[in-house]
């Protein structure tokens, strides 16, 4: 039979690909089968800045966004969920309709309120 030679090279850019599963932006995970998402890493993310010229926070993080998105996209696999470094000061309550997720980095924001769903 014929043996197939691995290289060490080969085998490390195969399993240090960036995962499926993982995303870094709205765009990316909106764009992915919804069963697939099972990390949203949006740490100081862009993506969260209101672009609606009726928002009152018109340029900066708005969690409206994030609620919309999270309404429009169901994650029923989403496990985690990074928000580090956004200077978010309240949570929308659809983050706790994502019955899947375990971990969620709040750290480096401003919260100044939690929603009232907030019993786990």
């Amino acid at each position: 039979g014929s043996t197939e030679k691995v290289s060490r090279d080969s085998l490390l850019k195969t399993s240090l690909k960036p995962s499926e599963y993982e995303h870094t932006s709205l765009r990316s995970a909106a764009l992915a089968s919804s069963n697939e998402v099972r990390s949203l890493d949006l740490s100081t993310s862009e993506d969260l800045k209101c672009k609606n010229i009726m928002c009152e926070k018109i340029d900066e993080v708005c969690v409206c966004k994030l609620a919309r998105f999270l309404v429009q996209n169901p994650f029923p696999n989403l496990e985690s969920l990074n928000l580090s470094g956004n200077s978010v000061e309240v949570l929308p309550e659809p983050i706790f309709d994502v019955q899947s997720l375990t971990e969620l980095n709040l750290s480096y924001n401003k919260l100044v309120q939690l929603p009232n769903s907030f019993e786990r």
